[in-house]
């Protein structure tokens, strides 16, 4: 289906099919929360703006516009100011896209993005386990049996790296390589990105 020329769904859809799998090769994880944020910006110009998402364009998207619908998230989604900043920087990714393939009509999307800012929210401290409550942790798997034994060696794995759930299940055997007096891993965190993690062994492997 043609879209209107100064529709922005047809860059919306090359932005969400190509450029974030495959130019930026972004995991699916973060192309989801980014297709959430345009999701409920039609949601809310459909209820809030009566507009349809196929009457929306770059110039409908003013300033006023994208601060009425972040409020929005706030006062009738319940939305914390860490997601409403979330939606506004998925907003933010866009327009550098759709600027650079049609610069008369995105470029008016992306000033007024821009001024836009974000939300200061209050920092929650960070909280962290014990020596007590982490020897806790590592004696939930029985380590008697197989699969009881396989748990605990992933959570002492991950303590003793610092890797997320999701980087030990992405993790290869090419990835885990012994030398004599350490060990290295390559990480596959956010982004794709490669971070090398080396260990010292301090007992026969």
């Amino acid at each position: 289906m043609k879209h209107k020329k100064d529709s922005f769904l047809d860059p919306l859809e090359n932005y969400f099919d190509t450029y974030l799998p495959v130019a930026k090769r972004l995991s699916a994880a973060t192309i989801t929360s980014y297709k959430a944020a345009f999701r409920i910006l039609m949601e809310f110009m459909y209820i809030v703006k009566a507009t349809p998402s196929n009457k929306i364009n770059f110039e409908i998207l003013n300033s006023q516009v994208i601060t009425e619908f972040l409020d929005w998230l706030e006062s009738e989604r319940g939305y914390s100011i860490a997601t409403r900043n979330q939606r506004l920087s998925a907003l933010a990714s866009f327009t550098i896209y759709a600027q650079n393939r049609d610069f008369g009509s995105a470029s008016l999307f992306m000033n007024n993005v821009s001024k836009v800012p974000k939300k200061k929210a209050s920092r929650a401290g960070r909280s962290s386990f014990t020596r007590a409550e982490v020897e806790v942790i590592f004696d939930l798997p029985n380590a008697s049996t197989e699969i009881g034994l396989r748990d605990k060696t992933l959570l002492c794995f991950m303590y003793a790296s610092g890797m997320r759930a999701q980087e030990v299940c992405d993790l290869t055997v090419g990835d885990v390589q012994f030398y004599p007096d350490r060990a290295g891993i390559n990480v596959h965190g956010k982004g794709r990105k490669i971070l090398i993690y080396s260990g010292i062994i301090t007992r026969p492997i």
